[in-house]
């Protein structure tokens, strides 16, 4: 490698450098080949300042400092003998790297290099008779700013030999007058950054490229970061492309740091892109993210301000369907492979305005009918079909059966439309996992609210949910909208083209999606096919048509139950009858050995026992104190029930989850739309077997339900879901109103949400 002095003879002897800075050629050449000292009279050397007594030589360890007296400048400093009429801002500028390179106590080997920069500065500026000391000034910022870094612990101290290496290296790049920027290119950003803010490039024509070069670079990473920085470099030519990238990947972030007083706001004002132009005014107008999600619509002057203006001050209906018509009109744009400028942007904030309106409904679910969904009496088709699609975790279940859909269906028959056609056909799949979850599927597609037939439009959703990449929300989708099928021939078809797509050959893009696509294939084909069933539990899924009865018992052969209730009039009502149902022929029932909870224990077979806590109608949330003060005891004397059943509306099902432990191998959710539920089930009890409910749960069907399930572990048999489930149809055939309802639970074996998530569990 080329020796410093080397380097600076080279340069110094090139044209660019001689011209600019007045340098003889053949004095450069003299005084770097022979290495010696030019004399200088020591009066053209002006005195240090009053307060420069003494300087400080860091090394490593602070408790252990070196003191460097001023009589030892010239000895120990001694590039100062090159300085050509030096003047006290040399001095003032050793004395602040130094102080600095203190300051964070540098050790030797750092303090070295420093060192030997600051020989070859002061020789080149010696030599260009300048005694501003440029390059000098570079260092002073170089160490000003990586002493704010490690100070704020952003870098280790021991990492500046790294920057000064760097920074040596880019000086000889310079001084020999040769090409750097693919060179910079391969530093570490942080370095880069310090580098160019130093300001060694300064005089370089090559300055534009590297900013450039830096912030493409910054823009693979943190996005605030990136604006940061273009705010520090607000001339370089690529700021408006890297600031229309934030814009449409982080519209809040951008809009965050945009004011009409920063030097971010004056890069958008006078850009010229319009788009950019357009964010400024939006930035900078009171309210003005109320019009992000309509910028496409202002860029193409689909929409004003004005317009925006006057449904936003009013009502919030008028607002939400300013935004459902403008969704509707991109739609049918992206039919057309023109997706709008923050599309998504626009959705969630749809998602942000439905949820009030979900809210409302969600707060009213003891109030009537009537007055419970009064507020979307007048919304049209579209509006309700966007606010299930998007609210979809956020719904009760009896806000969608009894108030989105019914609503929605109506709309259609009074006024002749379609909503699919209306909307697009956009987010279709989203509306059937909708129907599907509330087992409504079937009644949409065979409804008058679809211009197509049932099969035309299940294969447009296979098209879409097959075709790459395949997610996982594909993957679930399909499992729910298969699941939901009463049609035997709709849902062989959709089994026929999953095995299909399964068949063919998968290049490597896709090859990850394989065996996604397969375990959907085999949930599905589950539902019919024997070996399928095979395969699956060699995959180490238990066989779902049938429960062991060992496997529920402790290892006494005891079988225990937890039930929690929650305190509300129903529940009080549920609890009641649940008590009832115990014969006192074959079971005992203890009710004062705890204020919290009630036992239930057999007289007769096996041993079971059913712990269940006392529901609380009150504010205080005392119920869920029972419920926990309940588990609490059976851990303290070791009792591990291994069935649990939920007896509580949807919304607290999440309580009854926080207390499930992973030795539970049969849940029964009582509440509304359990079925919901699988994917934090399964993260929590992935062996668990679970009955649940697609639509609305009802405490006398839970109750049958499980006096089933006691009797077998008290008669000591395996439970056979097919049995129990024909059993109790055959039990209450003369009861229709029964039977309805009971039609709404999902036995373990038909429960393929839950199937697929356990065989995605298992193959990762």
């Amino acid at each position: 490698m080329l020796s410093i002095f080397t380097a600076l003879y080279l340069f110094l002897l090139t044209p660019s450098f001689t011209n600019h800075w007045g340098i003889n050629q053949s004095v450069a050449s003299s005084i770097l080949l022979t290495q010696d000292i030019i004399p200088i009279d020591s009066e053209s050397i002006s005195s240090p300042p009053a307060n420069f007594d003494t300087l400080y030589y860091g090394v490593p360890n602070e408790s252990n400092r070196v003191e460097v007296k001023k009589d030892n400048l010239v000895d120990m400093y001694e590039p100062q003998q090159y300085i050509l009429g030096t003047n006290n801002k040399i001095y003032v500028l050793l004395r602040s790297i130094y102080a600095l390179a203190n300051q964070i106590a540098l050790d030797t080997i750092c303090i070295d290099q420093l060192h030997q920069l600051i020989k070859n500065q002061l020789r080149v500026d010696s030599l260009a008779n300048d005694s501003s000391g440029y390059f000098l000034n570079c260092t002073n910022q170089v160490m000003k700013d990586f002493s704010a870094s490690a100070l704020a612990k952003a870098h280790n101290r021991h990492a500046c030999i790294e920057l000064l290496r760097a920074y040596d290296s880019l000086q000889n790049f310079i001084f020999l007058n040769q090409p750097y920027l693919l060179w910079l290119d391969t530093q570490q950003l942080w370095i880069n950054q310090i580098l160019l803010h130093s300001g060694i490039l300064n005089k370089n024509n090559d300055l534009g490229i590297a900013e450039n070069n830096f912030l493409k670079r910054a823009s693979h990473g943190d996005e605030a970061f990136l604006i940061k920085l273009i705010s520090q470099y607000p001339h370089a030519s690529i700021n408006g492309t890297l600031i229309r990238q934030v814009l449409l990947h982080n519209p809040n972030l951008l809009y965050n740091y945009c004011s009409a007083d920063t030097v971010l706001g004056n890069i958008l004002l006078h850009s010229a892109d319009s788009l950019l132009n357009l964010f400024y005014t939006i930035a900078v107008a009171p309210y003005g993210r109320i019009y992000l999600p309509f910028i496409d619509a202002l860029n193409r002057h689909t929409l004003s301000f004005d317009s925006i203006d006057a449904v936003f001050s009013g009502k919030p209906e008028p607002f939400y369907r300013l935004l459902i018509n403008t969704q509707i009109e991109y739609a049918k744009r992206m039919q057309q492979k023109d997706t709008p400028i923050l599309y998504d942007l626009l959705l969630s904030t749809i998602r942000l305005k439905a949820l009030n309106f979900i809210d409302e409904m969600n707060e009213r679910h003891n109030e009537s009918n009537n007055t419970r969904f009064r507020i979307i009496d007048n919304m049209t088709a579209a509006e309700l079909y966007y606010m299930a699609i998007l609210c979809q975790n956020e719904l009760y279940t009896s806000t969608f059966l009894n108030g989105i859909f019914p609503h929605l269906m109506a709309f259609d028959y009074r006024y002749g439309t379609n909503v699919l056609a209306l909307v697009n056909y956009n987010l279709l799949d989203g509306w059937f996992n909708v129907c599907a979850t509330y087992n409504l599927l079937d009644d949409f597609l065979n409804s008058k609210s679809t211009a197509y037939k049932p099969k035309e439009l299940i294969n447009i959703f296979l098209k879409k949910q097959l075709a790459p990449p395949f997610t996982k929300y594909k993957a679930e989708t399909l499992v729910n909208v298969y699941s939901s099928l009463s049609d035997t021939l709709l849902s062989l078809m959709m089994l026929r083209t999953i095995e299909q797509k399964n068949m063919l050959p998968r290049n490597s893009i896709y090859s990850k999606d394989t065996a996604m696509l397969n375990l959907v294939f085999l949930t599905c084909a589950s539902k019919y096919d024997t070996f399928e069933n095979k395969q699956i539990q060699k995959l180490g899924v238990d066989n779902l048509y049938s429960l062991d009865y060992k496997k529920l018992a402790d290892s006494l052969g005891r079988f225990y139950i937890l039930e929690y209730f929650y305190g509300d009039d129903h529940e009080e009502t549920a609890y009641n009858y649940s008590l009832k149902s115990y014969s006192s022929a074959y079971w005992t029932i203890d009710d004062t050995s705890s204020p919290y909870w009630v036992k239930i224990q057999s007289k007769r077979g096996n041993l079971v026992t059913i712990y269940a806590n006392k529901p609380f109608n009150d504010a205080e949330g005392t119920d869920i104190i029972a419920q926990q003060l309940m588990t609490q005891y059976l851990d303290s004397i070791n009792i591990h029930p291994k069935i649990v059943v939920h007896r509580g509306h949807s919304y607290t099902l999440k309580n009854t989850i926080e207390l499930l432990s992973m030795n539970v191998g049969l849940i029964l959710l009582g509440s509304c739309g359990g079925s919901h539920n699988a994917e934090s089930l399964v993260d929590k009890v992935p062996h668990a077997q679970i009955i649940a409910t697609q639509k609305i749960g009802v405490a006398w069907v839970n109750q049958v339900i499980l006096n089933h399930i006691c009797e077998a572990l008290r008669a000591g048999t395996s439970i056979r879901w097919q049995t129990l489930w024909h059993d109790i149809e055959i039990e209450y055939q003369q009861e229709p109103g029964f039977l309805s309802q009971f039609a709404n639970y999902i036995p373990p074996y038909e429960n393929l949400n839950v199937l697929f998530l356990n065989l995605l569990q298992r193959e990762k």
